[in-house]
């Protein structure tokens, strides 16, 4: 936590700002305008791919986990499709996760209060 420094004697002591008292919280809806048709072609391509890929879902506090198989392609698609959908959707969080001696990548995918349940409505959960 950040600390206020001491300010010389007559002067007043700054405030100190964190990072959260200034970020404005973004809406949390898809906004497929901020892709070009190509890539929300592209988008809908992975998020059907990598859905017909998934091995668990494992609901979490803010969101969900997902586990899907390790091999090179599926990596990437991992990659592409996170890249296409924090521009959609950047109230999302996304955290992946590879652990040694596993077969299989591990994708978070979370964020602030009713966050899980519009995951929920995207996903048909």
């Amino acid at each position: 936590m950040p600390q206020a420094f001491k300010a010389p004697l007559g002067r007043r002591t700054p405030h100190v700002y964190n990072s959260t008292d200034m970020k404005t919280e973004l809406p949390i809806a898809c906004n497929l305008d901020a892709l070009t048709e190509a890539q929300q072609a592209r988008r809908t391509e992975l998020a059907a791919r990598l859905q017909s890929s998934i091995r668990a879902i494992v609901p979490t506090p803010q969101g969900y986990t997902f586990r899907l198989p390790a091999d090179d392609r599926t990596l990437l698609e991992v990659i592409e499709f996170i890249s296409l959908e924090r521009q959609c959707c950047p109230f999302l969080n996304f955290e992946i996760s590879l652990k040694e001696g596993e077969d299989f990548v591990v994708v978070n995918l979370s964020g602030r209060d009713s966050v899980k349940e519009f995951l929920a409505a995207e996903f048909g959960f």
